[in-house]
């Protein structure tokens, strides 16, 4: 039962799939950004994901929820509904998706004319140790056959 008032979200259980109003236990006072809903201490994956595709970091709000099937506790997010719709237009439009593409296959294509390059040299270099290490051999051999 809620006494403060306000219905609580309803929404399924992650842990046994149950649809209902879980109740909020614990809303956390601070600003989460995406670096800290991370599972991943160190990653910025998640910041990268959400700068590309949301334009900006994600910043949200941590609540805790009590299932009320399995009485299991699970955080949930809570954002702002701009940034929702700027992130859902943002992906469906595909702009600042296509862009980051262009950006990566070019750096892609670069890395791999650097590469082909490298080989290149790589196996100049290789031919033009052979014939010295050539030489050395006929050396001996010759040396061999005195």
């Amino acid at each position: 039962m809620n006494f403060d008032g306000k219905s609580p979200l309803r929404m399924i259980c992650p842990h046994c799939g149950a649809w209902g109003a879980h109740p909020t236990i614990r809303t956390d006072p601070s600003l989460y950004f995406s670096d800290n809903i991370s599972d991943d201490p160190g990653s910025t994956l998640y910041k990268e994901y959400f700068e590309r595709f949301g334009g900006r970091d994600l910043s949200c709000r941590v609540r805790t929820k009590q299932c009320v099937a399995c009485k299991t506790n699970f955080d949930t997010a809570e954002t702002s509904k701009h940034y929702i719709v700027d992130l859902i237009s943002s992906a469906y439009s595909g702009d600042r998706y296509e862009k980051w593409y262009y950006k990566e296959f070019k750096e892609h294509e670069e890395l791999k004319a650097e590469v082909a390059k490298l080989k290149k040299t790589i196996s100049s270099i290789r031919k033009a140790m052979r014939p010295a290490k050539e030489k050395k051999s006929v050396a001996k051999d010759t040396s061999k056959a005195s």
